[in-house]
């Protein structure tokens, strides 16, 4: 097929081109001239003695040409031609050799997604002097297009500026597919070692450097490919000397597999139980390690929660039993021998029924055959026959095994021997009917005890008022009521200072904190005052006497309990006793003053006669009868003197002086 391109040259399909090269093999046309000018040092042609030396080596090239499937060019820079051998022909798909190429036309041939990149390197090259390689794909003018590998080096002029291009174009089509093939390959490896193997794998060589790892290895170890790549087998293994491990590598076999145990580091510092299987491969001539290593944390685990549960149900104090889906006895642990009396050899194989008594209600059986036949779990007693004949009451709880298949494979039944806790739980019924008659009657008595308090409360004829810890009024009984003047409603939940005690007695302002009442709540203390004022509904002072008892709950104050009393008709009962004895005093003293009096006046006179007296008894010496008269009045004289005396020093005391005959006496 041939195509006639806008540059007047004509092209074969570079498949067809490339296809008869390839299947004809090397061309034996003659080199190109400018190949022979490479040999002669020159445009001027070659020396006559020279032509059958170059003729030679131009065979030659042309051999080493067609064999390379290459090409040979020139490229002239002041001219643009560009001059290339008969094989380049065929690489490019053009028919030739006789159309005259340009630099432009050259680069129209060019797959439209190379040219521009393939224009840019080549003027790069050109404006620096320098070597030029390019790589690029034949524009498929009838079939698929070929990659071209193109090299050239410069040639200088007189002023030492490239003036021509000299090179070879080589056909790397087939190399380009196996490369891209390689690649897939690589692709397809990365995703299978990646996506479908669920191990970290590592690669490494004989020094344990990784060669190559996946992404789960770097997902468990934590570290990015990259890191691990300039990384070694030993900066994550912790439990092998590198000593050690390359003795054991170097004794390896190629198509055996060693499995090893270790432990790994993360790149947190955390360490994890590995499983590895260790492989050998030869590539390139070297030996190479395949680390297959699989993270085993978790069957460790489940492996330890395995024996811990093996141990829970050897050790278990329930019984515990395992049965097939037909209810064959498989496994019996310590714990239901103990409790059954049977030994291994007595039931394992046997019906569990072996078990009954013939005492367990039928209802009890039909409950477990319709939970068991539904797939779901139950719970009830037994009365299970023991090996010694006597029977006990088991409480079971039994549960359906069910395999991968979702099909019921095996029973777990746990029982608990319940028999002595039935025993006393009978008991317990006994002593809690007991009980219960016992707090009924208690009740009863506390309920009448409550009764009686709140008669004695609505009764009292003192005013009654519970507080809370704030000092906000919870009860209040008639009699404080009808003494305020208050409703019920009306002080219940409000402060008792706020209500009833924010005045003094002289009207001024009552501060709580200034308060003995509300102090001595706050503080839980008790107090009693006999003079203080509440003020009630009306607006008037009531004078009252108040006593504060606090309320303790466990050792805790919760309140107080205030009662007072309406000392109105006391304080008026005390006034008037005070009126009286100040009057009993004023006429006390009126007495006193009336006999001082009195005695005054009777003992100036008597002094008088006791003085007469006395004169005629001295005047009247030896006349008898007369002496003894004056003695008998001397004498009676001072008796009666001595009695108003008497009477005086009593007047004195009522009348409040000191003197007495019993002070003097001391």
């Amino acid at each position: 097929m041939r195509i006639t391109d806008s540059d007047g040259l004509r092209r074969k399909s570079p498949k067809r081109g490339l296809q008869q090269r390839r299947a004809h093999g090397p061309a034996t046309s003659t080199p190109p001239e400018f190949l022979l000018r490479l040999r002669g040092g020159g445009r001027g042609g070659q020396r006559a003695d020279q032509a059958p030396s170059c003729q030679n080596e131009s065979t030659w090239l042309k051999i080493a040409l067609n064999l390379a499937q290459a090409g040979a060019w020139e490229w002239d820079l002041a001219s643009d031609e560009i001059h290339w051998s008969e094989d380049l022909w065929q690489l490019y798909g053009i028919e030739g050799p006789g159309a005259q190429a340009t630099f432009s036309s050259w680069l129209r041939s060019i797959h439209p997604e190379d040219r521009e990149a393939t224009a840019r390197a080549v003027s790069r090259s050109v404006a620096e002097g320098r070597e030029i390689l390019i790589e690029f794909r034949v524009n498929p003018v009838g079939g698929e297009a070929c990659w071209l590998l193109s090299r050239g080096q410069p040639v200088a002029g007189a002023d030492g500026r490239p003036e021509r291009y000299l090179g070879i174009l080589l056909d790397i089509t087939e190399s380009k597919r196996k490369t891209q093939t390689l690649r897939d390959n690589e692709a397809r490896f990365r995703t299978l070692v990646n996506q479908a193997m669920p191990d970290a794998l590592f690669v490494h060589d004989l020094d344990g450097r990784f060669i190559e790892v996946n992404r789960h290895a770097c997902a468990r170890s934590g570290y990015s490919r990259e890191e691990l790549l300039g990384m070694n087998v030993f900066d994550l293994e912790t439990c092998i000397a590198p000593d050690v491990a390359r003795a054991a590598w170097e004794k390896m076999e190629p198509g055996k597999t060693t499995i090893l145990l270790g432990r790994q580091r993360r790149k947190d510092g955390a360490t994890f139980p590995t499983e590895v299987h260790l492989g050998i491969v030869t590539m390139e001539g070297r030996r190479l390690y395949t680390a297959t290593v699989r993270d085993i944390g978790g069957r460790l685990r489940a492996e330890e929660n395995m024996r811990l549960l093996s141990t829970a149900v050897e050790q278990s104090t329930s019984a515990i039993l395992i049965t097939d889906a037909q209810r064959r006895i498989l496994f019996v642990n310590d714990a239901f021998l103990g409790i059954s009396g049977y030994q291994p050899e007595e039931v394992i194989g046997k019906p569990a029924n072996i078990l009954g008594s013939g005492e367990t209600p039928a209802e009890t059986y039909r409950d477990l055959n319709e939970a068991l036949a539904a797939g779901r779990s139950w719970s009830g007693e037994f009365h299970n026959r023991r090996r010694d004949g006597g029977v006990g009451i088991d409480l079971s709880h039994i549960a359906p095994v069910r395999d991968a298949a979702g099909r019921i494979s095996h029973f777990v039944g746990v029982q608990e021997d319940v028999t002595e806790k039935r025993r006393m739980a009978t008991e317990l019924e006994i002593h809690h009917a007991n009980l219960e008659k016992l707090v009924a009657a208690r009740t009863a008595e506390l309920a009448a005890a409550e009764s009686r308090l709140r008669l004695i409360i609505e009764s009292s004829a003192d005013g009654i008022v519970e507080l809370d810890q704030e000092g906000a009024m919870v009860l209040v009984n008639p009699a404080a009521r009808e003494m305020l003047g208050y409703r019920a409603e009306d002080l219940l939940g409000r402060n008792l200072h706020d209500a009833i005690h924010y005045l003094r007695p002289d009207r001024s302002p009552y501060p709580a904190e200034e308060c003995e009442i509300h102090r001595a709540v706050s503080q839980g203390r008790g107090l009693r005052l006999d003079a203080d004022v509440f003020w009630p509904a009306d607006g008037e002072p009531l004078p009252v006497s108040v006593a504060c008892q606090p309320i303790f709950i466990d050792n805790q104050p919760m309140g107080a309990v205030v009662t007072f009393a309406d000392a109105t008709e006391r304080r008026r009962a005390e006034a008037e006793r005070e009126k009286a004895r100040a009057e009993a005093e004023r006429l006390a003293r009126v007495k006193s003053e009336f006999l001082a009096n009195m005695s005054h006046e009777i003992r100036t006179p008597l002094n008088g006669v006791l003085g007469l007296a006395q004169i005629g008894f001295r005047d009247n010496a030896g006349r008898d009868k007369t002496r003894d008269t004056f003695a008998r009045i001397l004498d009676s004289g001072k008796l009666l003197l001595s009695s108003i005396n008497d009477i005086l020093d009593f007047s004195k005391i009522e009348a409040g002086w000191r003197t007495s005959w019993m002070e003097a006496c001391r």
